[in-house]
């Protein structure tokens, strides 16, 4: 599964990165559990069918989505649930900070993920001033998403038993040290990204959308010298 590869990858990342302190057979061992975790993991969901059903529910939806109406027209239609969805990663934004658990960080990535794709969605009638904006939110989403890897890295090396008492230890401080690191990140990308309240935020966004519509080029192109 995504979670048992992401972990890997992770892992990877933090020896590599702190090498020098991570003993070389430890972080081997600890690979090759991940690895046969991963395996069972997956064998555990062909077991159940997970993909399958998985599938299927897709397949109802896709039903469904063909029977929805668009009601309104222009940025008017798109203004309320862009402000909402940038509201709600403001707001986790602000939870996880206030009360740092990993199911709040958690919650931030998936509204920061909701946001970004209501981004791409806008951002082709706003004459490509988002491109940047959108690049911070995949940024953002990207360190969450690896603190979120983290997360269950140190959740298996509490639990798992792969290394021995003084190896997890050791691993589990590196881990937490790396894990901090990522927190700052995240904290310095969510002020750039969500600094403004919501609604100066939806109407910076509808002068974007304003701005591009053909007959505001040709007005702003006839006043150019």
């Amino acid at each position: 599964m995504a979670d048992g590869q992401g972990i890997i990858e992770t892992l990877d990342l933090i020896a590599h990165r702190y090498r020098k302190v991570l003993p070389r057979r430890a972080v081997a061992s600890l690979r090759a559990g991940l690895r046969a975790r991963s395996a069972r993991t997956d064998h555990e969901a062909d077991a159940r069918g997970v993909i399958e059903v998985a599938a299927d529910t897709l397949r109802a939806e896709r039903k469904r989505v063909k029977q929805w109406t668009i009601r309104g027209d222009g940025f008017g239609a798109v203004a309320p649930g862009l402000e909402e969805s940038y509201r709600r990663a403001r707001d986790g934004m602000i939870l996880a900070w206030s009360k740092p658990k990993a199911s709040h960080f958690h919650s931030w990535r998936r509204h920061v993920k909701d946001h970004w794709f209501h981004v791409r969605l806008v951002e082709g009638r706003c004459g490509d001033r988002l491109l940047a904006y959108q690049q911070q939110l995949e940024a953002l989403d990207g360190v969450l998403g690896e603190y979120h890897n983290v997360v269950l890295l140190r959740k298996v090396l509490a639990s798992d038993g792969y290394l021995n008492r003084a190896e997890t230890a050791r691993c589990l401080r590196v881990v937490a040290r790396y894990q901090r690191m990522l927190r700052r990140h995240a904290e310095l990308l969510g002020v750039r990204v969500y600094g403004d309240k919501p609604g100066r935020y939806v109407r910076r966004v509808g002068r974007f959308w304003h701005d591009d519509r053909p007959h505001a080029r040709a007005g702003a192109e006839r006043t150019t010298p």
